[in-house]
């Protein structure tokens, strides 16, 4: 951790997930193909959020391990974590600078 703090570098993780949250702006903004089909709903207050999909609760653990981990989930719980000012930037680079304050 300190090696990455020296270099002013973001751990893996957290890069990905970066990556992840860029992905869906561009879904959202129409930059990007929805082929994942996520769903978005506009809230006044809170900005604009993704929709989960639903898992079937009677599922095989793998399944549901598999699903937790999938695109469409993971990047969805990451979009909805956003501040509204954040998620309602309109170009992708005052989009960067603000993802990059907020992680």
């Amino acid at each position: 951790w300190e090696r990455l703090r020296k270099l002013n570098m973001m751990s893996l993780q957290r890069r990905r997930e970066r990556y992840c949250i860029i992905q869906v702006w561009k879904i959202v903004n129409g930059h990007a193909p929805n082929d994942v089909e996520m769903q978005f709903k506009n809230h006044p207050r809170l900005g604009i959020k993704a929709l989960i999909p639903q898992i079937n609760t009677k599922a095989q653990l793998s399944i549901r391990s598999d699903y937790d981990s999938s695109f469409g989930v993971r990047a969805a719980q990451l979009w909805n974590i956003l501040p509204s000012d954040v998620s309602r930037l309109s170009s992708l680079e005052s989009f960067k600078i603000g993802l990059g304050k907020f992680l």
